[in-house]
């Protein structure tokens, strides 16, 4: 093909050709040939090389980004989007686009040295980066009804019944023509993007979950049974819907949801272990004793297979459930007077009878509140009177053993002078005046205990 021809087909290469075979023509008049011209721009962009039309060529790569940075916006300017007819004032730093400087000359530097440079599109555009999610976050900022996603189909179990939930399309961002868009904004041809929005399709319809709920739905009209002892256990339509997980077309069971069925079971059958109490010496505060309790773990197993379709009776089993030790220090201090005596422990609001080294016995207190608390030391039993009266609260006092003159004492719960008597229920909690309170009981069996000089030692 002649030149000639080449001019008929394509005038834009020939205009190319012609001002590169100037470039050459004038090249060669001063001696300097092709690898010249090469070695001449070895460090720069050639000739006629425009990016947006802003001409580069003769400039080093780094010259030709403070080109371009002197051409464009900077991120932080205020631009203008408008979506479904509103307009938020922004920046492409905010809706995460970046215009690629660096790159782009790094593809102009590249013309005609990765190929023909006559054929090459010697006016290439501005790259462009957009973050999509960080775009689509701005726009949610600034209006959330704008991007709505889409909803997929699925089944669902209600109070044993499997139900459809229908799809709903969803509205996103259409990004295509945001590219071209930003060149301009970024050049200052256009100051105001218009995103348009566009349906976002939801990935699961009502029409692919027909085969789903009907296997939902044979799982849970699946007649099952549990027995253990004699006694049988059958789960309902709703309890078995809680045992399955349905994720799109796929079934499987939940492991918390059969969890939860066995719960009820085990709470009715369970005998736990007592834990086995040791104090600091290594002698024995209580036995304790092991228990038994249902094997859920196998249990689980077999209630899948069960609900799988291949068998449709599972035999519970029970387990060992093995005490544990509890090394717990003495609330308690054994021998710290040869003969009787009366501790109270403050901590764990009780009264212990001791006789040495012996709890004669022990009962639960109510000691006094935060403001009124009762005194800690060693005192004794002062007087004993079987039915004392506080002027001052006016209220009477049964089995009073005074430890600290008149105002504090070992007592029954008290009863106010309109007949009312404080409740058992506040034994352990300390809500009295000052004084140790007792139960109806306990508070005889320690006043006929004691004696008047019986040593009284309280502490926390």
């Amino acid at each position: 093909m002649n030149l000639v021809s080449i001019i008929k087909q394509d005038k834009t290469i020939l205009s190319t050709a012609k001002t590169t075979l100037i470039i050459i023509c004038i090249l060669s008049m001063l001696g300097i040939g092709s690898w010249g011209f090469v070695k001449a721009y070895e460090y720069e962009i050639y000739p006629l090389v425009k990016i947006n039309g802003i001409s580069l060529g003769g400039k080093s790569p780094q010259q030709a980004v403070k080109a371009l940075e002197a051409s464009v916006i900077v991120d932080t300017e205020k631009i203008i989007v408008e979506v479904n007819g509103k307009k938020l004032v922004t920046s492409l730093k905010d809706l995460g686009v970046k215009l690629q400087l660096s790159q782009s000359v790094n593809k102009a530097y590249e013309i005609g040295r990765t190929a023909n440079f006559i054929k090459s599109d010697k006016n290439i555009h501005l790259a462009i980066a957009i973050n999509h999610d960080t775009f689509n976050q701005t726009i949610k900022n600034f209006d959330a009804e704008i991007i709505k996603p889409a909803t997929d189909a699925k089944v669902y179990i209600e109070n044993g019944e499997v139900k459809i939930m229908p799809e709903k399309n969803g509205t996103a961002l259409d990004f295509s023509g945001a590219e071209q868009a930003f060149q301009n904004i970024a050049f200052r041809q256009l100051y105001t993007y218009q995103v348009a929005t566009k349906i976002d399709p939801p990935k699961v319809a009502q029409a692919n979950l027909s085969e789903a709920k009907a296997n939902a739905q044979n799982i849970i009209q699946r007649e099952i049974s549990l027995a253990l002892d004699g006694k049988i256990y059958a789960p309902t339509a709703e309890q078995k819907g809680k045992m399955l997980t349905i994720d799109g077309q796929v079934i499987s069971f939940s492991n918390e949801g059969i969890d939860d069925y066995l719960a009820t079971i085990s709470n009715k059958v369970n005998m736990k272990a007592v834990p086995q109490r040791i104090y600091e010496d290594g002698s024995i505060e209580t036995e304790g004793n092991d228990g038994s309790i249902l094997d859920t773990a196998k249990a689980l197993e077999d209630i899948k297979i069960a609900l799988g379709g291949e068998k449709n009776q599972v035999a519970l089993a029970m387990k060992e459930d093995k005490r544990k030790v509890l090394r717990v220090n003495r609330p308690f201090t054994p021998g710290l007077y040869p003969g009787k005596y009366v501790e109270v422990n403050l901590a764990t609001q009780s009264l212990y009878q001791m006789e040495g080294q012996t709890v004669v016995a022990t009962h639960r207190v109510s000691s006094g509140k935060a403001g009124m608390s009762t005194p800690t030391g060693t005192y004794n039993i002062l007087s004993k009177v079987d039915r004392a009266y506080s002027s001052t609260y006016n209220l009477y006092m049964p089995y009073w053993m005074a430890f600290i003159g008149s105002k504090y004492g070992l007592h029954e719960l008290p009863e106010w002078a309109n007949g009312y008597k404080e409740g058992q229920n506040h034994l352990g909690i300390p809500v009295s005046h000052g004084c140790v309170r007792l139960g109806v009981g306990d508070a005889a069996q320690v006043y006929n205990w004691v004696e008047v000089g019986t040593p009284v030692y309280i502490h926390s």
